[in-house]
C-alpha cells in the first residue's frame, strides 16, 4: 500500500469516528393507542396560542438573548414574561429594577422536536407601568 492511500484511509476513518455520535441511540417513545377523536385534538393543541388575559406582573426587568437578538423580559422567581418589540421603549430604561406592570398576557405552548411539552412562552403587550422599586 502506498503512503498516500494509507493517509487517505486514515482521514476517512477519523471523519467516520467523528460522525458516530450522530448515529447514537435515540430513546423511542412508546406510541399510545389513539382514542377516538383524540389525535385530532392533540394536533390542534400543538403550539397553540391561548386567549389573552389582563394580568398584573411584578418582577425584574432584564435584557436576555444574544447581542444580535436581544429580548426584554420581566422575570421573577416563578416565570418570565417577554415584552413585545413595540412596548420595549416603556421599560428599556428600567433594566435591573423591579417593576409592577399591567398588560395583556398571551401564552404559547412550546414542544420539543420529539413531541414532549417544553412549557409556555408568555408575552406581554399594551403595558402600563404601575410601580417602580
Amino acid at each position: 500500500m502506498s503512503n498516500r492511500f494509507r493517509f487517505t484511509l486514515f482521514l476517512f476513518l477519523i471523519c467516520l469516528a467523528a460522525s458516530l455520535h450522530a448515529w447514537g441511540r435515540r430513546e423511542a417513545a412508546k406510541p399510545e393507542a389513539p382514542e377516538e377523536g383524540r389525535a385530532s385534538v392533540q394536533m390542534e393543541n400543538r403550539n397553540s396560542v391561548h386567549e389573552e388575559e389582563a394580568v398584573q406582573v411584578s418582577g425584574r426587568v432584564r435584557l436576555v438573548g444574544s447581542s444580535v437578538f436581544p429580548e426584554l423580559v420581566i422575570s421573577n422567581y416563578e416565570m418570565q414574561w417577554h415584552i413585545t418589540k413595540e412596548e420595549e421603549y416603556k421599560l428599556i430604561d428600567l433594566q435591573h429594577r423591579t417593576v409592577t406592570v399591567e398588560g395583556l398576557e398571551s401564552r404559547i405552548s412550546l414542544f420539543l422536536a420529539n413531541g414532549m411539552p417544553a412549557g409556555e412562552r408568555r408575552t406581554l403587550r399594551e403595558i402600563t407601568v404601575i410601580a417602580i422599586e
